[in-house]
């Protein structure tokens, strides 16, 4: 018999995990993480297109939407690898730093974490997340998801 697990979201809301869990990253926001989306966060969160644009405003949740759907791909997809591009390491390091946060913020994520260093997350489950410069994309990666800044 299959073990149902129960998780309530704000505003008392349960959602079963599991199968949910791993296929929607906006239930994982709201479930793991514990955040609450705007509606247009949501949107790209569930957007299943492999190129997404967001030209949004200044200080509206880019980068912490981004940051949510590495996290998601990276913990549900086993042996991937994510990287975080910019043309400067500044930028990279922004966005890299926002998932480093909330991965070793979390009791239960955190214990996943196999390897941390400045520019590079190991899983567990052997996916990795790595930030670097545009100039290092794709020597001696083989990349899963691009996320470029």
């Amino acid at each position: 018999m299959k073990a149902v697990v129960w998780v309530r979201l704000e505003g008392g809301e349960r959602v079963e995990i599991g199968d949910k869990l791993r296929r929607s990253p906006v239930v994982f926001a709201r479930g793991v993480l514990g955040l609450t989306l705007f509606s247009y966060q949501a949107e790209l969160l569930n957007c299943g297109s492999k190129r997404v644009v967001a030209c949004w405003a200044r200080q509206t949740g880019k980068t912490t939407a981004i940051a949510v759907r590495v996290i998601h791909f990276a913990f549900t997809n086993a042996d991937t690898t994510t990287l975080i591009v910019s043309r400067g390491l500044r930028q990279s390091m922004i966005m890299f730093g926002v998932i480093e946060r909330f991965i070793v913020g979390h009791p239960v994520l955190r214990r996943s974490v196999v390897r941390s260093t400045r520019t590079l997350i190991q899983l567990s489950n052997g996916s990795q997340i790595i930030g670097c410069l545009v100039v290092l994309m794709g020597l001696g990666f083989v990349v899963s998801r691009r996320i470029l800044l």
